[in-house]
């Protein structure tokens, strides 16, 4: 075991430490992360043509399998000057599992009478079903709609039309999102005029719908995705585009609108916001795979675009990115999936990588398309049956039940929002989860002592308020004892004291930050303890654990306010700089364990390391500064530290002041004041928590400082993600 006491010097910046970077969830002080089979593939062109001058190109594709390798993707393209949504409908099939794709083909041709606004695929058996909406020729937006269907039976190779009666369902309706079977009836999600419902059918023939969703809120919504609730096999989801003011999508984030219903869809609960998936002015896509998550795919940096695409800002670019939602857990961080640069020498050229759609072609594994620059469309397969969307407990719940529980004679309860784990028996009670990251991760608790008892190093009876984590390569195992902090340690038998500290029956905040090495850091009430250690080798079973062990004579109680794994993005302890990159004279190590960063009288210093991943993020540092600049707000000149994180999908950048902390926020170029405080460089501990939608937190020495963070897009596309430290006279 390594102790590293390090002595703290006045600099003209310091930074005693970069904790972390960290790919997480949008919630107080938690966060999620990728396990190591989550992933992507490349991403294959299934049609491009860069001769559509006119209309709005190839746009709003689907995507079905009836095999891992037998797929079929359609689309409407349009190439008629004056015109939207209006076009033939088009497809290609791929006999290899979307690695090469047939030369397309028509499905439904656009004459001088008629085009097509849409086109919604839907699997019955091993028949494949087309929705598909026929306007006139000459309507410049693809209204009003007649609808109509098709019907494949060799797997979409060829498609007959397939007659269908729609007297029950509103005229003019438009299909966006996937159908599904539930309850005996087919059900389709439909929208018109800014309201959304479902039509249901026994025999694919008559389709009768139910009622409109209520929206009080005012959202217009539309291209609703509809799926049956991860709990209650009897209840449906419908998610939704929504229709806010332009302004909206610049200054701030927006959702999807989100409605319940318990009846099969005849009924719905009024509208409201769904903050967990951002809506930026374009068709969000969700489904549940067959192992029971969540999957969403929604556009961050959409927006109202004018056009032409010169008259574009580069910040409102639209980035495709995906999550996944466990049942009983929150919705992992959103993660970067597809971001193609726009072909700029097409008049009509959008840049965008936007309208996915997706579908389950293995347990959870998908075939994903969507449309890009309006000249192409693209598939990948995503992979999330293995997906890590993170430890982040709270047990506002009222229960464990995401938690396997062994009481082994003791008691296992959550009261009043927090986890009550007791022991007198003799052997240990426990919570587990299988999950823990496969790799660099962060762990965090807060709890108490409520029950105290002695430690056997030996054995680890008695061990009081204990956190394991095991990732199938290395073992996290730590306890809080009254009379310090234990661990166990490589080369070591047993559990060491590493870190000499009283522990009374109050609650404190524990975070460790274990390296891709295996190092681990151990924080203490959000302070850097200078301890660190190197934890074992460990073959043992992917979990993380919390628990208490206690005997007759001594018995054991702790209790959990909240505990939390994160994936470790980039994190340094400044022993040295080795990875990191400076501008201009960059940083210093002195003494080691501290970064220095001094400006010259004009100018900035700064260091940068690229980061590996898109991702939401949260980033933990501690510093001080010891000799302020002043900034102006209109050029960022006179930062006196300034941290900026660009991971190419968002930009945070914050800097620290003598009069308080600064930030630029979504929508606007110069620097404005969040959070006001007198000598706000003193020595502290600071954290941001960002969410999909732009929102961010910050934090200072763990506590809430309520400042109103929004972080903007990024202010260029060229370069690579990084995190960047500087201080700039």
């Amino acid at each position: 075991m390594t102790n590293a006491h390090r002595r703290l010097h006045p600099r003209v910046l310091a930074l005693a430490a970069l904790g972390a970077i960290l790919c997480v969830l949008a919630t107080t002080l938690g966060g999620p992360l990728r396990a190591d089979a989550e992933s992507f593939t490349n991403e294959v062109t299934v049609h491009s043509d860069l001769t559509l001058l006119d209309g709005d190109g190839i746009r709003t594709p689907d995507i079905i399998s009836t095999s891992p390798s037998n797929v079929v993707v359609a689309w409407r393209e349009g190439n008629t000057a004056g015109q939207y949504d209006n076009g033939a409908i088009r497809y290609a099939n791929s006999t290899d599992g979307g690695q090469t794709w047939s030369a397309p083909k028509t499905l439904a041709p656009k004459d001088s009478t008629y085009g097509w606004h849409y086109v919604i695929l839907y699997r019955v058996g091993s028949d494949l079903y087309a929705f598909l909406g026929r306007a006139p020729a000459s309507s410049h937006n693809g209204h009003p709609v007649t609808n109509f269907m098709k019907k494949s039976t060799d797997g979409g190779q060829t498609w007959q039309n397939h007659s269908a009666s729609f007297a029950n369902v509103p005229d003019g309706f438009v299909v966006a999102g996937r159908p599904l079977y539930h309850n005996g009836y087919h059900t389709v999600p439909f929208w018109k005029g800014g309201q959304v419902a479902v039509m249901r059918s026994t025999d694919m023939v008559n389709w009768t719908a139910g009622a409109y969703a209520p929206d009080p809120l005012e959202t217009a919504s539309g291209e609703n995705q509809l799926v049956v609730d991860q709990n209650d096999p009897n209840k449906l989801l419908m998610f939704n585009r929504v229709a806010f003011p332009a302004e909206d999508y610049l200054t701030g984030p927006v959702y999807m609108s989100r409605t319940e219903s318990t009846d099969g869809g005849l009924t719905w609960s009024p509208l409201e916001l769904d903050p967990n998936i951002p809506n930026m002015g374009t068709k969000g896509y969700v489904t549940k795979d067959s192992n029971g998550q969540l999957l969403a795919i929604y556009n961050t940096m959409g927006g109202r675009f004018p056009s032409p695409i010169e008259t574009r800002p580069e910040e409102f670019r639209a980035i495709l990115n995906y999550k996944v939602k466990k049942q009983d857990q929150p919705w992992g961080p959103g993660r970067f999936l597809a971001d193609g640069p726009p072909i700029v020498d097409r008049p009509h050229s959008a840049g965008w990588d936007t309208y996915a759609m997706a579908d389950e072609y293995a347990p959870g594994k998908f075939f994903v398309v969507w449309e890009h620059d309006t000249s192409a469309v693209k598939v990948a397969k995503l992979d999330i049956s293995d997906a890590f969307t993170g430890i982040n407990e709270n047990w506002d719940g009222g229960n464990t039940t995401s938690w396997d529980t062994a009481a082994n004679g003791g008691s296992v309860g959550v009261t009043s929002g927090r986890l009550e784990l007791s022991n007198a028996a003799g052997t240990t009670t426990s919570v587990e989860q299988e999950h823990a990251y496969q790799g660099a991760f962060i762990a965090a608790f807060s709890g108490r002592i409520t029950s105290a008892t002695t430690l056997d190093p030996a054995t680890g009876a008695g061990a009081n308020l204990t956190l394991e984590v095991a990732n199938g390569t290395r073992l996290l195992a730590m306890t809080a004892q009254t009379d310090g902090i234990y661990a166990k340690v490589a080369g070591s038998s047993g559990w060491q004291l590493i870190h000499p500290t009283t522990i009374g029956t109050s609650d404190h905040h524990y975070r460790v930050v274990v390296q891709p090495d295996g190092t681990a850091q151990l924080y203490l009430d959000s302070i850097d303890t200078d301890v660190e250690w190197q934890t074992p080798l460990s073959s043992e079973p992917i979990r993380t654990a919390l628990s208490t062990s206690g005997t007759s004579t001594e018995p054991a109680g702790a209790s959990v306010n909240w505990v939390s794994v994160e994936q470790n993005l980039v994190s340094t302890m400044w022993n040295d700089l080795a990875g990191w990159e400076p501008f201009q004279a960059g940083g210093s190590i002195n003494p080691v364990g501290e970064l220095n960063i001094t400006s010259p009288p004009t100018g900035q210093n700064a260091i940068s390391k690229d980061l590996p991943d898109r991702c939401d993020f949260s980033v933990d540092f501690r510093a001080e500064v010891t000799d302020y600049s002043t900034l102006n707000p209109s050029n960022g000149y006179g930062t006196s530290l300034a941290i900026s994180v660009l991971n190419r999908s968002r930009r945070l950048m914050l800097a620290i002041q003598q009069d308080g902390v600064y930030t630029i926020k979504k929508g606007e170029s110069s620097w404005s004041r969040i959070y006001q405080r007198n000598n706000a460089g003193d020595r502290a501990s600071w954290r941001v928590d960002t969410s999909s939608g732009g929102e961010a937190k910050l934090f200072r020495n763990g506590v809430d400082t309520g400042a109103p963070l929004d972080h903007p897009g990024p202010g260029q596309r060229s370069g690579g993600a990084a995190v960047v430290l500087r201080e700039q006279r």
